[in-house]
Formats: C-alpha cells, sequence, structure tokens
C-alpha cells in the first residue's frame, strides 16, 4: 500500500479507512504531491459521492451487486490550475478481504486492472483540459457485478509538469454485496449433480464455453493484436511516440507484437481458457461483457463466433509470458504437488472470489511439452483418494473432461471420459516430480506489465536493477543459449536434455495447445552477453521458425529460419541489440535479420531495418552492426564473394512513418558496407575496399 500511506497526510492505515465511522460527503482540500515527491499546498476540493439510479446515497454506502450506480468525484482545480490539460488518474483498495490495488484505465474500455502500488506506474483515464467545476464519474450508470468487497478510490489528476492533486482526505468509500449469498456452495446444477462434488462454479462447456474449437492462425491474424491492446500492457508512455493522443507505436513495440502474433500459430488455448472464465464472471474487456457486447445475436458464449472475440482471445494469450504473470504460474508449478494444486483450486472456487479464479496449465511431462490451457469449473471426490476436476477443455467444445488427481499417490492424469478399453493412453500424466500442473490466477491477467522491450525497462522500477535480453523461438523447435563464460541453458543438442547453467537465467512455458513442441521463452541476464544461440528442429521434421530478442529499447532477430530434419544453425547477439551474426549451415539457407531500435530520448526517430536477399557459402557469417548514435548500419561477410543486398528502412516520428525500399544493393569481393541513415533526405551507401575504413570512399546518394 505504499502510494495510499504516502500521499495521505497525516498517515492513515488502510484498516482505518475502511473501518472509519462514515459520515455525509464534504468538500475537502485535496492532497498536493509534487514531481520530487514532495507535498505541497493545493487550493483544489473534491466531493465524492456513490448514486443509485433510485437518487443520490452520498458518500460511503451499501450497495448490492445488481445496483446501477455512479461513483465519482465533483472536483474544484486550484484556480493555478484552471486551463491546464492534465491526466485524470483513478485508484482503489478493493478488499475481498484479500486486499488489491486496482486502477482504471480509459473509461469505457479497458476498465478497472490491477495496479503494483507505484504512483509512476499509474494508468490514465484520460486527458482533459481542468475547468472551474468538474465532475468526473468513475462509473456511470452501471453494476458492480461480480465484485462483491469494500472499495475506497481516490481520484485526481496530475499536470504537465508533474505535480498530481488527488481526493486523499475525502476518498470515495462503499461496500458492494450480494442480495443473497450461500458462501463454499456450489452454485451450479449439474446435468447429473454428484453427491460428492466440493466445489463448481457456475459453467458447463456448454453454453459457457466457445462453439469453435482452438486455432492457430489464419489470414486476419495480422489484426488480432493493436496499439490499444500494447497500451493496455504496458501503458502508453511505453509503447506510443506520443504519450498523448492516437498511438502511432515505436519501433520494438510494433515488431514485438508481429512475432507474438506469429507465436499464436501454435494455438489460442491460453486465451480461450482465460476469456471463457471471464465471460462466466462478468468480467468487462473493452468496455465489453457479455456475449451480445461482441455479437449483436449472441445470448450465451457458445453462440459467439470466432471474429467476434478474437482480438479479445488473442490478448489474454499474450499475458502469459509476461511478467509478473509468468513467474507467478512457475512458482504455483515448481511449489506445489498434484494435490497443492487441487487444494488450490478447491479453495478458490468455494472462496467465489473472481480474481482468485485459476485457468489451468498441463504439460506432457517435465520438459513442459505440449503445453496447454483448459478451465476448471468444478471438483468431484471419487473416493480412495481420487479427484476429477471438471474442465471446459477448448480442443473439445461443449465437452466435459475431466483431469484425474490421485491425491495419495500425488498423480495426475487428463482424459476425456473414463478411459475405455482399447482407447490409446493419455499422453498428458504426471505425478510430484514432474512439474508439469500449473495455475494462473485471474488477478494477474489485468496488470501493467513487465515490458521486454520498452527503454523504461520494468525490472529497474520493481526495485530490480539487472535488464535482462528475452529469447523468443516462434515455431516448433529448440535453442540452446551460450553465454561469454560458456555456460548454457535450454536443450543441448549433443547430450538431448535441458540445462540450466546460467545464473539468474528463466524459462516462462508456452501454452498453445494445438499439441506442437514450443519451445519455453528464456530471460537471459544482459550482463552474460555476448549471446550464442542454436536453432534447431523436432525431430525429423523440416521447420520454419524466427527468433527474436528483445531488450531495452529493441527488438531484433531472424526472420524464416529455414531448418533441414536434423539441421541447427548458430547466430550470436550482444546484449544491447546492436550487433547480430549468422552462420550459414551445409544448406547456405539465410533468414532474414530485422532490427528495431527506439531511442531513449522522446525526439529522435525509432527505426525499423530489415535485411534479406544476400547468400552466404557454407560455414561463412555475415555480421550486421547497428550504431544509433552514428545513425549507420554496417555489412560485413567472410564468403570472399561479391553481394548483394535488400534493404528495408522503417522510419517512425511523432508525424507518423515512412519507408524506403533498395534492391540489389551492391557489395564487391571483399569489401565491407555501411548505410547512413541519420538523415533522412540523406541515405548513403559506402564501400570499404581496402579494409581501412571509409573515410576515404566514396558515398553513393540513395534518396530517389
Amino acid at each position: 500500500m505504499r502510494f495510499i500511506h504516502r500521499f495521505i497526510r497525516p498517515p492513515l492505515a488502510v484498516a482505518a479507512l475502511l473501518g472509519s465511522s462514515w459520515a455525509v460527503a464534504a468538500s475537502q482540500a485535496g492532497i498536493g504531491l509534487g514531481a520530487d515527491n514532495q507535498p505541497y499546498a493545493s487550493a483544489t476540493t473534491f466531493e465524492a459521492y456513490v448514486n443509485d439510479a433510485k437518487g443520490a446515497k452520498g458518500n460511503r454506502t451499501h450497495l448490492s451487486t445488481t445496483d446501477v450506480v455512479s461513483v465519482g468525484a465533483n472536483i474544484v482545480p486550484d484556480s493555478a490550475d484552471i486551463g491546464s490539460d492534465a491526466e485524470i488518474l483513478t485508484m482503489a483498495i478493493y478488499q475481498t478481504p484479500q486486499k488489491a490495488n486496482l486502477m482504471f484505465t480509459r473509461q469505457g474500455e479497458a476498465g478497472w486492472v490491477m495496479w503494483d502500488g507505484n504512483p509512476a506506474n499509474l494508468a490514465v483515464a484520460n486527458v482533459q483540459t481542468l475547468a472551474k467545476n468538474m465532475a468526473f464519474d468513475v462509473v456511470n450508470n452501471a453494476p458492480f457485478t461480480g465484485m462483491e468487497g469494500d472499495f475506497t478510490i481516490y481520484v485526481g489528476y496530475r499536470l504537465a509538469d508533474g505535480r498530481l492533486v488527488y481526493n486523499g482526505n475525502e476518498p470515495i468509500q462503499f461496500s458492494v454485496r450480494a442480495e443473497q449469498t450461500t458462501p463454499n456452495q456450489p452454485d451450479v446444477t449439474l446435468p447429473t449433480t454428484p453427491n460428492n462434488l466440493l466445489a463448481a462454479l457456475n459453467f458447463q462447456p456448454d453454453p459457457h464455453g466457445f462453439g469453435f474449437p482452438n486455432y492457430g492462425n489464419d489470414a486476419q491474424s495480422a489484426s488480432d493484436l493493436n496499439a490499444d491492446d500494447l497500451i493496455a500492457l504496458f501503458g502508453q508512455k511505453n509503447v506510443c511516440r506520443e504519450p498523448k493522443g492516437a498511438c502511432i507505436l515505436n519501433a520494438a513495440a510494433r515488431t514485438w507484437m508481429e512475432e507474438q502474433i506469429k507465436g499464436m500459430n501454435g494455438g489460442h488455448c491460453e486465451g480461450m481458457a482465460v476469456t471463457s472464465l471471464r465471460f462466466n464472471r462478468n468480467m468487462s474487456f473493452k468496455g465489453k461483457t457479455k456475449p451480445v457486447d461482441f455479437q449483436g445475436n449472441a445470448n450465451q458464449v457458445i453462440e459467439l463466433g470466432k471474429e467476434a472475440v478474437r482480438n479479445y482471445i488473442a490478448y489474454y494469450f499474450v499475458t502469459q509470458g509476461l511478467q509478473p504473470t509468468a513467474t507467478e504460474t512457475q512458482n504455483i508449478r515448481l511449489n506445489n504437488r498434484p494435490s497443492g494444486i487441487l487444494d488450490l483450486l478447491i479453495n478458490a472456487m468455494q472462496s467465489g472470489d473472481t480474481y482468485n479464479m485459476y485457468t489451468l496449465g498441463i504439460y506432457e511431462n517435465a520438459q513442459l511439452k505440449g503445453g496447454h490451457a483448459i478451465t476448471p469449473f468444478a471438483v468431484e471426490d471419487k473416493g480412495n483418494g481420487e479427484f476429477w476436476v471438471h474442465v471446459y477443455d477448448n480442443n473439445y467444445p461443449k465437452e466435459t473432461r475431466y483431469v484425474k488427481i490421485d491425491r495419495a499417490k500425488e498423480t495426475w492424469v487428463y482424459e476425456g471420459a473414463a478411459t475405455k478399453p482399447g482407447e490409446e493412453a493419455s499422453s498428458y500424466r504426471g505425478d510430484a516430480s514432474t512439474q508439469s500442473l500449473d495455475l494462473t490466477a485471474m488477478k494477474l491477467r489485468d496488470l501493467q506489465f513487465g515490458c521486454p522491450f520498452c527503454n523504461a525497462d520494468v525490472s529497474q522500477r520493481n526495485g530490480n536493477t539487472r535488464q535482462y535480453v528475452e529469447f523468443q523461438l516462434t515455431g516448433e523447435g529448440r535453442v540452446l543459449i551460450r553465454d561469454s563464460q560458456g555456460k548454457a541453458t535450454g536443450y543441448d543438442f549433443v547430450t538431448g536434455k535441458y540445462v540450466d547453467e546460467i545464473a539468474g537465467s528463466e524459462e516462462v512455458a508456452v501454452r498453445g495447445g494445438l499439441g506442437k513442441d514450443l519451445p519455453p521463452i528464456y530471460r537471459l541476464p544482459a550482463e552474460n552477453a555476448p549471446f550464442e544461440i542454436e536453432v534447431g528442429g523436432v525431430d525429423d521434421q523440416e521447420a520454419n521458425l524466427d527468433l527474436t530478442a528483445a531488450g531495452a529499447g529493441y527488438s531484433v532477430g531472424f526472420e524464416g529460419i529455414l531448418l533441414d530434419p536434423q539441421e541447427r544453425l548458430r547466430m550470436t547477439m550482444n546484449g544491447n541489440g546492436t550487433v547480430l551474426r549468422f552462420t550459414a549451415s551445409q544448406d547456405a539457407e539465410t533468414p532474414d535479420i530485422f532490427l528495431s531500435r527506439d531511442p531513449v530520448n522522446d525526439t529522435d526517430p525509432s527505426y525499423i531495418f530489415s535485411v534479406d536477399g544476400f547468400e552466404l557459402e557454407a560455414g561463412k557469417t555475415i555480421t550486421v552492426t547497428l550504431n544509433p548514435t552514428e545513425g549507420t548500419l554496417y555489412f560485413q561477410d567472410n564468403d570472399g564473394n561479391e553481394d548483394e543486398y535488400d534493404l528495408q528502412i522503417t522510419q517512425i516520428t511523432d508525424q507518423g512513418e515512412q519507408q524506403r525500399d533498395f534492391k540489389d544493393l551492391k557489395v564487391n569481393q571483399g569489401s565491407n558496407a555501411r548505410l547512413q541513415f541519420s538523415k533522412w533526405d540523406g541515405l548513403s551507401w559506402q564501400e570499404d575496399d581496402e579494409g581501412n575504413g571509409f573515410d576515404d570512399d566514396a558515398a553513393s546518394d540513395l534518396n530517389p
């Protein structure tokens, strides 16, 4: 609760706020905090209100989950602030009885999301010019469906100079309760209700699951994510050229987003498991809650078509690989036996707490092969220590399937029903040693997440100054990464075993659900660079893969890595994404190389470079080096042949983007080349024939 204690003067305990006697609302002076985090005097006043459709109730009242209410504050800004543009901020303490920090993002779109308690990370509800008298609705004529608990809400505004004023002396306070409650009792009637049902949600695969099965990518997938999604995930200041107004995505953000979409070709199970549960719990996405909000003729989730919800599904698919969600999910997997997973599910369902509901991850073995996400909705005691978790599996619409856990033996198996004679045994099974079950809580899905590619790395804001490089292989394949000390993490192609020798490294399992062998995402400390990456296919299959590396201010990698069965390729990169090397194998096929780079400041352009069309002899290496300070891109290979490069450059500024395409840029035998891009209207190409630098070499003008 750092925010509350830092802003309220004198400090008031959260318990005192929630437990104090509730009085009639009155205008109160706001609390000011300067850009230096020091308090300052402000004449701004706030008057909180909680109104229902029947008439004003004032502040500090009790509501039902069915009440249609307006919640907000009347604001009279300090006269010195009137006429200034300000960011409107909203944050809350939500107690259920667990406490959660929430913030409100872009009213009418994203709604309430989790907040880490750091004022610097507050999302902006909207931006407006301060007037003499203002009313700001946090909630406008809507119910708090599925959000039972006690609320303490703060609203305020932040000026361009960083000063913040908020209603710390007059918070909005109210409680929300269901009209009738039956704690710890199942709230569903199953088709044949077992007498030994321990816990259940009001959920059935038909009608609460999707009518279409899990799917890969198609022609429409390229637009499954957009700028609004990245703003919600990471904050507008971290992904857009302009912190306000229409978003022009930074270069690294755009490239990262495109690679995430490609990664969904292995299946969308994670997104489908999450969104089916969100529909069931009446949770909002971009202002939409019910099936009919997404598709006019759909009264149940089962009636929705894929096109209506594909953005919703893609958004929550991405959350599985982000921090802190990925780490918390991994902690549950590593620290719980099957019986522990079972107990967490039972307790969550019995509690009825929406934010504590889980999706369930299952894997075929300890190497996390075949990651799949499903939706658990009931737990049944079958006797003799065996428990069946009823699940909706998005690969099998309308069916109830079962994860069977033996508490005494600490084993589990996933089966569609009781095993039939002659039926193939399930490949999803494990025990306490395999650590192949995990859970992801709903409260970890609506955060402003750690950003893999942002210059303002979230790891620093959380008190950890270590920078990371995140490696993601898109497609079925395996990867081994060696650091500067020769330590390795990933799949050892010689021994056929997985290794983890690099201190501080992390691996994030990927759940796609279509039975593909998708490798984990690897996060390695940037100080361990340079990194040598070895990539290979799975078994005897041909492969077409992308390798992306994301770090502070960049997203770079290799696109279209074509692999024959048993073939392996090697690439190298440094810790800040400015040097990439690729070494050709015997068939000499080469991928495209891409580099996306954002400036540390807010004024210089962002750039995306894509290099292709080059050829290498077997065993030879190409090196592409970016010098952001000089505004140059260098090309060097050691095959001794004349070369030709195809080059695409995209420049992104606050005004938009411009693109230049160049075909067959020739480099003589034994020469190096340099692209000068610092002046967009003065692009030039140079060759260094003698190997003594570019100062004595003429430049070719590349402008039209």
